[in-house]
């Protein structure tokens, strides 16, 4: 999700929603219904109250889409630089400081990177159809990478893959800080699939009557698994992490932390 992302548009440098809602450390439907308003009414949204006063919304925030690991797609918003200063105006305190700190700099890295020529803006029709066509195929490998994992994943037990792989991410990703790493990847598989953990955590310590919190893993249905191993895949992607060979030796008896 940490992508260079260019708006087609009006070629504007963006930020997805999700990652937005990262930043600022709550859920992704909180920044949608800062956006668009509570669904019982009683908080009007930005974006409603901008279309209201003829402010051009799609100068701050642009609706966009994305499909999860089960194909569902669902609403986000691309923000523009414009877009996350207003957003910053609204968090005062350490909140809104780290929050702009975090903006700024993901925005000056967008620079750079064009700067380098590593991602260069489409200057006619046809340099936009082929960027966009380098860009679907490698979606599809990536897709196709995930469909292969999932159908290995349901024939084996998956935790000491994803703890193998957190481990690796906490070597190269996170200086060798394990704790830190699962966090990270706690974080992203919660929001990134809407996954209420206290309740389950709650719940469970009233249905069995023990102290001792469960392992986030443990309180994942099945079903939410192949999630769980395509996000720390995805994360280990983003920091350019190789663990081709744990996948390759997936289900040969990792061992488990």
């Amino acid at each position: 999700m940490n992508e260079l992302k260019i708006n087609g548009i009006n070629n504007t440098q963006t930020i997805d929603s999700r990652e937005i809602a990262k930043m600022l450390d709550v859920q992704h439907y909180k920044i949608l219904e800062k956006l668009e308003g509570t669904k019982d009414k009683k908080t009007k949204g930005i974006v409603p109250t901008f279309t209201d006063h003829e402010i051009v919304v799609s100068d701050y925030f642009i609706q966009d889409t994305y499909k999860d690991t089960s194909g569902k797609e669902n609403k986000c918003y691309q923000f523009t630089k414009m877009g996350c200063e207003f957003i910053a105006n609204k968090f005062t305190g350490e909140k809104g400081i780290i929050f702009s700190a975090k903006y700024v700099k993901r925005f000056n890295d967008m620079e750079q990177i064009i700067k380098e020529n590593k991602f260069a803006l489409p200057t006619t029709y046809k340099e936009a159809l082929l960027q966009l066509v380098d860009q679907v195929e490698i979606n599809e490998v990536l897709d196709k990478e995930n469909e292969l994992l999932s159908a290995k994943v349901l024939e084996w037990d998956a935790i000491p893959f994803i703890n193998a792989c957190v481990r690796q991410y906490a070597g190269e990703g996170c200086n060798g800080n394990f704790g830190l790493a699962w966090v990270e990847f706690k974080k992203e598989i919660l929001y990134k699939h809407s996954i209420n953990l206290n309740s389950r955590i709650t719940r469970y310590l009233n249905e069995t009557g023990k102290k001792t919190k469960p392992k986030t893993l443990k309180m994942l249905d099945d079903s939410e698994i192949p999630n769980a191993v395509s996000t720390i895949v995805s994360m280990c992607r983003e920091k350019k992490i190789d663990i081709s060979e744990l996948i390759k030796n997936l289900g040969s008896g990792l061992d488990v932390i």
